[in-house]
């Protein structure tokens, strides 16, 4: 089996070369759509260089064509004309040349007519040919133009590449395709060890709970087979007096597994069955009260202080299981108890806020590190006291009290520093009228 130590070497190695093979395959999308880019400008320069050529021909100028060309942006082309030319003639003369260059693309076309100081345009379409009541690129590509263009007797001629775009991303489409099924096979991959990771969190998080259940067990039927034994071997010469202590024993440590026993269940009972909380109208600030009084009894013994504030209205109730929230209240008054150390001071505290219950239970005690605050509402996770069976529990309290107020359709949140205390904060939804 891995150990935690090699499964983690595995998967960084792992990921730092499938990340690498991600940017390997980036970068060459980058670089090809460039060659494309590229590629695609220059053919079209050399059509357009063509055209102009024509045109200056059909005029009888000599006038050198190597600067008639010039790319605007990545979808536009300016070409000087010096020369007026029907515009049907025209569109013909890029048809051809652009099949020449093998370049099978929409396109639009707007000459420039000096005498009537007005652009005409027209539009081509590889399937359906000249569309003569097609729309103009409009001010997008008006825009990129000289201001000092279109004026005078200027001739001049813009070629617009809508479709551009779409294009180069058919042509890379076998190289996208294989970045795309790299990048899928990352994230695949970084979940599946998020899901290994946390899956050996868990199983070590259940050995341990293991180990707490057989030490809990462990102890009170040991000392109620030594209670047995003493009754056998003497039942007809013990007193009294002895007979009911080691009754009393056998009591206490029966009493001592049925809780266990019932812990354990509760937590069962709650995944098992979610749809059987009982709903029924309960009054909060009773609810509250109940738990007060049963907290205090607790406190017997103990040194450890209480307060309990509370400024809820009579008459507010909400929808739930009574003995469920109130287990749930009652397990997060005992944790403060468990592990807030000596002189432990726990509060309890209600109010109404913005149309919610916020319960709160806060305490003193050592709190709780910021790198398992994420961990502590997870099934049989117990955060470490230095002493594994100091704290008697099986690290279900917290989960169960999370699907509790899950299932009142409430939150349930913690804020803690160590050396500062743990605030829990419940916020569950009252029936307000």
């Amino acid at each position: 089996m891995l150990t935690s130590k090699t499964l983690r070497v595995v998967s960084l190695v792992s990921g730092i070369a499938l990340g690498g093979l991600v940017l390997i395959q980036v970068f060459w999308v980058q670089k090809a759509y460039r060659f494309t880019n590229e590629q695609f400008q220059n053919r079209v320069t050399l059509s357009l260089i063509s055209v102009a050529s024509q045109v200056y021909r059909y005029n009888s100028d000599t006038t050198s064509v190597r600067e008639a060309v010039t790319p605007l942006g990545d979808e536009d082309f300016l070409v000087s004309l010096n020369g007026t030319v029907p515009p049907d003639f025209l569109l013909n003369l890029l048809v051809a040349e652009f099949r020449k260059q093998s370049i099978l693309q929409d396109f639009q076309v707007g000459m420039y007519d000096c005498f009537a100081d007005s652009m005409v345009w027209r539009t081509y379409n590889t399937k359906l040919g000249p569309l003569f009541s097609g729309k103009s690129p409009g001010e997008a590509v008006l825009k990129k133009l000289p201001s000092y263009t279109f004026s005078g007797d200027s001739h001049m001629m813009v070629v617009h590449f809508p479709g551009k775009r779409t294009f180069i991303a058919r042509e890379l489409r076998v190289l996208s395709a294989s970045t795309l099924g790299v990048m899928v096979i990352m994230g695949v991959f970084i979940f599946v060890v998020v899901i290994v990771f946390r899956e050996k969190r868990l199983s070590a998080m259940r050995q341990d709970f293991i180990n707490n259940m057989t030490h809990e067990f462990k102890t009170p039927i040991s000392t109620l087979l030594v209670a047995a034994e003493a009754l056998k071997k003497n039942a007809s010469g013990l007193e009294g007096d002895r007979v009911k202590r080691y009754a009393q024993i056998i009591q206490d440590e029966s009493l001592r597994l049925k809780t266990h026993v019932e812990q354990i269940l509760k937590v069962a009972m709650v995944e098992s069955a979610r749809n059987n909380v009982e709903r029924q109208e309960i009054n909060a600030r009773d609810l509250l009260q109940s738990v007060k009084e049963q907290f205090k009894t607790r406190l017997e013994n103990k040194q450890a202080t209480f307060e309990f504030c509370s400024d809820l209205p009579t008459e507010l109730t909400l929808q739930g299981d009574k003995n469920h929230l109130s287990n749930a209240l009652f397990n997060l008054l005992d944790n403060a108890l468990k592990y807030g150390g000596e002189q432990v001071h726990i509060r309890l505290r209600a109010e109404l806020k913005s149309g919610q219950l916020v319960v709160e239970v806060s305490d003193n005690g050592p709190g709780i590190p910021k790198a398992v605050q994420g961990m502590i509402f997870e099934k049989f996770y117990r955060v470490s006291t230095g002493n594994r069976h100091d704290i008697k529990g099986f690290g279900l309290g917290l989960s169960y009290v999370k699907q509790i107020v899950r299932l009142h359709g409430g939150q349930i949140t913690l804020r803690s520093k160590e050396g500062a205390g743990a605030v829990f904060t419940l916020k569950l939804k009252p029936n307000l009228s």
